[in-house]
């Protein structure tokens, strides 16, 4: 298994909080939340936008070097910023956290999804998680998903898109059986090789 931990990319002390964290032989990448819409503070799991801020961007940057990946959890409103900002990384993998956060499902926000993930999706070192449904919406289903879920498949490809449980957080919408059950209904029509490239 592989460890994907914590660290604030625009903090003065990062270079020791990253030497810290690569003692350990599975430590692969960092999270840091970059989610944040200025008109709804509710939804702002961000403190600021990080992606305009000049030393987390030093810290984004100093990634490659160590070989660490990055994982992007952010909304669609940030994703062409992101990408233009990600395109100057290419050395840096980034794995796209619950399916880009389409917390919007009316037909304008679908559409601005689907525009940032195809953005997103043009950067061969850009990957996405199938994880967070329930995040912004409880009651999700397998059929409620299946247009993101075969969206993201048109775009990235089953080598580029991964499973993944959002747990403990998703059992506040369902248990982790159906999660599974529900992704990999969504994912219908694959090959087992496909299948295999999501879910192994």
């Amino acid at each position: 298994h592989s460890i994907v931990g914590l660290a604030d990319l625009a903090a003065d002390d990062l270079d020791a909080t990253l030497e810290r964290h690569v003692r350990h032989a599975d430590f692969r990448g960092v999270r840091q939340i970059l989610s944040r819409l200025d008109d709804v503070p509710a939804l702002s799991f961000a403190p600021r936008h990080f992606l305009r801020d000049e030393a987390w961007r030093r810290g984004y940057a100093s990634l490659a070097a160590r070989g660490l990946s990055f994982d992007l959890q952010l909304y669609p409103e940030q994703m062409a910023e992101a990408a233009a900002f990600l395109a100057e990384h290419p050395g840096v993998p980034v794995i796209v956290d619950h399916a880009g956060s389409p917390h919007d499902r009316s037909t304008a926000g679908v559409a601005l999804w689907r525009e940032g993930i195809a953005r997103l999706a043009a950067l061969d070192h850009v990957a996405v998680k199938l994880s967070g449904f329930g995040m912004f919406d409880a009651d999700w289903s397998a059929a409620s998903v299946r247009p993101l879920v075969h969206a993201l498949l048109e775009h990235f490809g089953p080598e580029r898109v991964m499973w993944g449980s959002n747990y403990p957080v998703e059992k506040l919408a369902r248990g982790y059986d159906e999660t599974i059950e529900a992704v990999a209904a969504a994912c219908a029509g694959l090959s087992a090789a496909e299948r295999g490239a999501v879910f192994a």
